[in-house]
């Protein structure tokens, strides 16, 4: 029984680990779709300020995606070594979401801000 959920486990783990490259990826592509044409805008600033947010929303929800398949693989039958390398996982990828939030939160005031004073001018 134990080896059948460890089964279920490890593939429902990859279809998560697969949509989270999936999401950085369709991230990326649509990032470079709208920064290669404001290249050419006069307004490149906040056109790059938009495309970091949503890149980085997209990097903020593939790292929950891949978090939450390592902590899948290492829910069913773990043995310390597995825990150990969960923990320092989980610890990078949180504070690297902490981190990542952090600047997006940042990144959406100051782009708020500068489109309060457009809207003024």
């Amino acid at each position: 029984m134990e080896e059948i959920a460890k089964q279920i486990a490890h593939q429902l783990s990859v279809v998560i680990e697969i949509t989270g490259a999936l999401i950085i990826g369709l991230g990326l592509l649509k990032f470079l779709l709208g920064y290669i044409p404001s290249l050419f805008r006069d307004n490149q600033s906040e056109s790059n300020t938009k495309l970091r947010l949503q890149l980085g929303s997209s990097l903020t929800l593939a790292l929950e995606l891949l978090l939450a398949a390592d902590i899948l693989l290492t829910a069913v039958g773990p043995s310390w070594d597995d825990i150990g390398k969960l923990a320092a996982i989980a610890t990078i990828r949180t504070a690297l979401n902490y981190f990542l939030e952090k600047e997006l939160h940042t990144l959406e005031a100051k782009h708020k801000e500068h489109s309060q004073k457009s809207v003024q001018s």
